[in-house]
């Protein structure tokens, strides 16, 4: 196998010569294949429960989503409350982790990529009343920042606040 033979590389070479500390995480796109080489105990789920602690983020309000092998320590943070959303173009590996593990806060959807997402977030939190749109109400009235639409053009915060009482009244109307 290709992908031992360049990890075992990388062990003796770096590890034992150049007495490197690194983890090493395998992950693959298609018909890609990489590996992430990170500081030991530095992950995904590491940082973003880092930085959840430091913006004082509940646990329980926050959703996890990914596609590939690299996601493993991402999604292991949902063992903690968080939410996670796997989408429907999950790589094989992430597939078969997730299916090997018993993690309730995780589902599979059927949407691929951004669709993917939207999902997961509409049936972790529309329970809360929540719709994309307050959702997305909320962060932009407790941020200053600027943003963009899903074409890439960019917004100010006031021009986006305008943007979305219009929605949001025209989702009451409806």
């Amino acid at each position: 196998n290709v992908s031992e033979k360049i990890l075992s590389l990388l062990d003796t070479s770096l590890r034992r010569r150049m007495g490197l500390k690194f983890d090493a995480i395998q992950s693959s796109s298609g018909y890609e294949w990489y590996v992430l080489l990170v500081p030991p105990g530095v992950s995904k789920g590491s940082a973003t429960l880092h930085c959840s602690s430091i913006l004082g983020f509940n646990k329980t309000n926050m959703m996890v989503s990914g596609d590939g092998e690299n996601d493993v320590p991402l999604f292991e943070i949902t063992r903690d409350g968080v939410h996670g959303a796997l989408v429907a173009n999950a790589a094989e590996g992430l597939l078969r982790w997730k299916n090997s593990e018993k993690l309730e806060k995780v589902i599979l959807t059927t949407k691929k990529h951004a669709g993917g997402i939207i999902e997961g977030l509409k049936h972790h939190f529309s329970k809360f009343g929540y719709t994309h749109k307050s959702l997305l109400n909320h962060t932009l009235n407790q941020t200053s920042a600027n943003g963009a639409d899903i074409n890439g053009t960019a917004y100010h915060k006031t021009s986006i606040d305008n943007k979305l009482k219009a929605d949001l009244a025209e989702e009451k109307a409806e």
